[in-house]
């Protein structure tokens, strides 16, 4: 061989190997590219997808169409169902987070300001969230992000102005915070670019972009550990914009300036893999902006260029985790507040609680398609000959019959095993308390992240 053949050898494995040590992909790992969110009408497209989350209990995902003032909202398998459109009440909208209950907050501009609003799951206007208890020393809030807990009693807001992380309450009042740019000094703290916040498991992370950390906290703002490796090398965090922990505790994270998937170990702190990279064709990506994972093992992410939302399947988000070794922990608590940790059985309640109240609002509203969701696959409905007949004859009930805005005072659940779940309630109509009480039994299961009626029961009357 030639001496400028060897050459040419030498050159061609050299960049095989670059080429290998930049994907880092473990191939039993690697996500699959499965679809890109569209809408059915082919002269709408999406505009600039700047979040993108998912509801865990409905399936659902959720994307702020930031350039045509609107959220739109798929199914759990990425068909399109509807948009929330702004325009009078609200425009631009930057970032969205959903509640167990279907209640949407959103980012947006509102009467001439940015405003943290809240939405009903119908898309109508609740009100303005205003941030209450702000130190005097505070300059004006400007929101750039936000999430919620699972339990939807706290929020957790991203403030650029004050690059601050503030825990409030659902209206707005601050129960706690936490400084990012504690310990730099002025010129540092101003080049400070903070990306997305999100809530998985227990963990809340925050992307701290151009330092190339994903910050973790508990719901109560201690630190649970910083991670990635700043640089552009391979394997490297350049310029993270959001982060997600996937069921075996790992980070997923997204990085703008690679333009790249990771997966990151938070034992160790070290990089497990990384997927797909720069690039238009389908799991590619350009500038990414946001992520977000569902209960059905799928990853989507978000990005300005070609109004793109992708999906891909081999995720699964966190659930509660133990702490694991590295990680910071709060100090203990005290004696008299030792009693007070959840328990796994309260939690269990609590989730089957939430299912059935959801399902008991969407028969109120007489919105049929949620209430149809509510029930398992596996439902055998009675007197039917098929579940299909009787989703028919469902839909056409509640479009006929008259909204009762429905109360559910009375609600026991009891926990018949670890999956099976017992739920008695009386519905009380608000709008005509004289109507009889309509009560139910109801037998649901957990699939998934949530629970599903699969038996349903109606006291028979004389």
């Amino acid at each position: 061989m030639t001496s400028r053949g060897t050459r040419t050898l030498r050159w061609s494995r050299g960049i095989l190997l670059v080429l290998l040590a930049l994907t880092c992909v473990h191939a039993e790992d690697a996500p699959v590219y499965v679809k890109r969110l569209s809408l059915p009408i082919d002269d709408d497209g999406i505009g600039y997808p700047q979040g993108v989350a998912v509801d865990l209990q409905a399936g659902e995902v959720l994307v702020s169409d930031t350039r045509r003032n609107r959220i739109l909202i798929f199914d759990r398998n990425g068909l399109f169902r509807f948009e929330i459109p702004g325009g009078r009440v609200f425009s631009s909208p930057s970032d969205v987070a959903v509640d167990a209950e279907g209640y949407l907050f959103v980012l947006a501009n509102y009467q001439r300001h940015r405003a943290l609003i809240e939405l009903d799951f119908d898309g109508l206007f609740r009100h303005e969230i205003r941030l209450s208890g702000l130190p005097p020393e505070a300059l004006l809030p400007t929101l750039s992000s936000l999430a919620i807990s699972p339990q939807g009693d706290r929020l957790f807001l991203l403030d650029e102005a004050n690059l601050t992380l503030w825990l409030t309450d659902r209206n707005g009042r601050i129960e706690g915070s936490v400084d990012l740019g504690e310990g730099l000094d002025e010129d540092a703290r101003r080049d400070l670019i903070l990306g997305k916040v999100d809530v998985y498991g227990d963990r809340v992370l925050v992307a701290v972009s151009n330092y190339g950390e994903i910050r973790t906290f508990d719901f109560d703002g201690y630190d649970k550990g910083t991670y990635g490796a700043k640089g552009t090398a391979a394997c490297k965090t350049a310029f993270p914009t959001a982060a997600a922990l996937d069921a075996d505790g790992n980070l997923v994270i997204v990085d703008q300036q690679r333009m790249i998937i990771l997966r990151w170990a938070r034992k160790g702190n070290r990089c497990l893999s990384e997927h797909y990279g720069i690039g238009n064709a389908p799991g590619y990506l350009y500038f990414p902006a946001d992520l977000a994972l569902d209960a059905a093992g799928r990853l989507y992410v978000s990005q300005g260029f070609e109004g793109r939302v992708q999906a891909y399947q081999g995720f699964a988000p966190a659930a509660t985790f133990e702490a694991e070794e590295g990680e910071t922990e709060p100090d203990a608590p005290s004696p008299e507040s030792a009693g007070d940790a959840d328990d796994p059985e309260d939690a269990t309640r609590e989730a089957v609680e939430r299912a059935v109240r959801k399902w008991a609002r969407a028969w109120s509203d007489r919105r049929s398609e949620d209430y149809l969701e509510a029930y398992s696959l596996e439902f055998i409905p009675p007197d039917f000959g098929s579940r299909e007949k009787w989703a028919r004859a469902q839909r056409k009930r509640l479009r006929r019959s008259a909204a009762i805005d429905a109360l559910v005072p009375q609600l026991e659940v009891r926990l018949l095993s670890a999956e099976i779940a017992r739920a008695t309630l009386v519905v009380v109509p608000r709008s005509n308390p004289g109507l009889r009480l309509m009560s139910r039994t109801l037998l649901l299961a957990r699939e998934g992240a949530g629970w599903k009626i699969i038996e349903e029961r109606v006291p028979k009357t004389s």
